[in-house]
C-alpha cells in the first residue's frame, strides 16, 4: 500500500534560496536601498512641501506628478526586452544620483521652491517607469524561472528592512540635522545602488524582433487576452487608485494633523509599514510554490483594506503603529503574491512587456493622490482615508464576486 508523501518542511536555507545567485545578491542591495531611498523622499519632501505652502493638496499634487511617468511603463518594458537590462538599469541608476544631487543642494542652500519640486518629481517618474519593469525582467534573467516566486519574495524582503530603517533615518537626521540632512542619505543610498547594479556581471544580449511599434503591441495584445494576467493587473490598478495614495503623499499630513506626530514619530510611523510588509514577505518565502495563489493574493487585498480603514479611524498612536504594520502585512501578501503570478504566468520573451503593464497600472496613483489630497483638504484626513479604504475594500469583494474562478486558480 502506497504510503502519502508529506511535504519536506522548509529550511531557512530554502527560504532564502534565490541569494545564492551572486549577482541577485548584488541587484537586492540595489532593491533595498533605492526603496529606502523613495521612502525617504516621500517623508522629507512631504514635509518640505508643506513647510513651503501648508496645504495638503500641494502635498497629493507632488505625489500624483510622482507617477506621470507610469503612463510610459508599457515603453519601459519594450525597452527592458530590446535593450541590456543591466545598462538600462545603471542608467536610472545615474539618474537618481544627479536628481538628488540637485534637489540637496537646493536644501542646503534654501533654494528649494515648489516648482523645482514638481520639475525633479516628474524626473522621477519618468525614470521609475523605466526601473520597474527592467528590473524585474532582469531578477528573472538572474535567478531563473523556477526561483522567480522566491525571489519576489526575498527582494520584496530587501525593500521592507529599509522600508523599516529609512524612514526612521530620515526622520531622525530631519529632527536633528534640519531637511538636508535626511536628505543627503537618499543621496548616498543612489550612489550605493549605481555601484551594485555596475557590479552586475554582463548578461548575454537579448535578442531583438522587429519593429518596436510592433513589438509594443504584440506586449499590450498578448496582457489582453490573457485573462489571469488581466485580473492581476485590475487588482494592481484598484491598489494604486484607493490603497497607495494614503501612504505616498498624505501619511505626512495624517500624522501631524491626526496623530500629532512629530517628524520622529512619522520616521516610526512610516517603519512600522515597513516592518508589516517584511513579516509579509518572510511568510511568502517561506511558503515557495504555495505562495503563487490568486487566493492567498484576495485574502491579502481583503486584509489591506480592512485594516486601513480601522486605521483610518484610530486616534491612538499606539494603536495605529499596529493598524499599519497589519495593513502592510496584507498589503506585501497581496502584491508580490500579484508580482509573482506575472513573472510565472508570462513567456520569457514578453516578461518585459507585461511588467511594463504593470508599471502602467500606477497611472492610478496620480488620480487617486490628487483626489485623496482633495478630499482631505476639504473633509479632513481622517474621513478622507476611511472613504478611500472603504472603496478599495468594495472593490475587491466585487472582484471576487464578479470573477470567482481567482479563489481557485494557482
Amino acid at each position: 500500500m502506497d504510503v502519502p508523501s508529506v511535504p519536506a518542511r522548509r529550511t531557512w536555507g530554502q527560504t532564502f534560496g534565490s541569494l545564492r545567485h551572486r549577482d541577485f545578491r548584488l541587484l537586492c542591495v540595489e532593491i533595498g536601498l533605492t526603496n529606502a531611498s523613495r521612502w525617504m523622499e516621500f517623508l522629507v519632501v512631504g514635509l518640505v512641501v508643506l513647510k513651503l505652502t501648508n496645504s495638503p493638496f500641494w502635498v497629493g499634487a507632488i505625489a500624483a506628478v510622482r507617477s506621470w511617468g507610469w503612463l510610459l511603463g508599457p515603453a519601459g518594458g519594450l525597452l527592458a526586452d530590446r535593450f541590456d537590462r543591466r545598462r538600462l538599469l545603471a542608467f536610472v541608476q545615474a539618474t537618481n544620483v544627479v536628481q538628488a544631487t540637485a534637489l540637496l543642494t537646493m536644501l542646503v542652500l534654501d533654494r528649494a521652491n515648489l516648482g523645482a519640486l514638481f520639475f525633479l518629481a516628474l524626473v522621477n517618474s519618468l525614470v521609475y517607469a523605466m526601473e520597474y519593469p527592467t528590473r524585474h525582467a532582469l531578477m528573472a534573467d538572474l535567478v531563473g524561472r523556477d526561483s522567480v516566486a522566491n525571489a519576489v519574495a526575498v527582494s520584496r524582503m530587501a525593500m521592507d528592512v529599509t522600508s523599516v530603517v529609512g524612514p526612521f533615518l530620515a526622520g531622525a537626521f530631519m529632527q536633528l540635522f534640519t531637511p538636508a540632512g535626511g536628505y543627503a542619505l537618499v543621496l548616498a543610498f543612489y550612489v550605493v545602488c549605481l555601484v551594485a547594479v555596475v557590479l552586475v556581471r554582463p548578461r548575454p544580449p537579448l535578442v531583438r524582433g522587429g519593429s518596436a511599434w510592433s513589438e509594443l503591441r504584440a506586449g499590450l495584445g498578448y496582457v489582453r487576452v490573457n485573462q489571469a494576467a488581466g485580473s492581476v493587473l485590475a487588482l494592481a490598478l484598484l491598489a494604486n487608485l484607493l490603497g497607495f495614495p494614503f501612504m505616498f503623499g498624505l501619511l505626512p499630513v495624517f500624522g501631524r494633523d491626526v496623530l500629532e506626530a512629530g517628524p520622529a514619530q512619522l520616521g516610526i510611523l512610516m517603519a512600522s509599514a515597513g516592518l508589516g510588509g517584511m513579516l509579509g514577505s518572510l511568510l511568502l518565502a517561506r511558503m515557495g510554490d504555495r505562495g503563487r495563489s490568486f487566493r492567498l493574493m484576495m485574502v491579502g487585498f481583503l486584509a489591506w483594506a480592512g485594516l486601513l480603514f480601522l486605521f483610518a479611524v484610530s486616534r491612538w498612536y499606539g494603536l495605529s503603529l499596529a493598524l499599519l504594520l497589519a495593513a502592510w502585512t496584507g498589503q506585501s501578501v497581496a502584491m508580490s503574491t500579484g508580482t509573482s503570478l506575472l513573472l510565472t504566468l508570462s513567456e520569457p520573451a514578453m516578461v518585459g512587456r507585461v511588467m511594463g503593464a504593470r508599471a502602467l497600472a500606477v497611472v492610478g496613483l496620480p488620480l487617486g493622490s490628487l483626489a485623496l489630497g482633495a478630499a482631505t483638504a476639504r473633509l479632513g484626513a481622517s474621513p478622507a482615508l476611511a472613504i478611500f479604504s472603504a472603496a478599495l475594500l468594495g472593490s475587491v469583494l466585487v472582484a471576487g464576486l464578479v470573477r470567482p474562478r481567482l479563489w481557485r486558480a494557482t
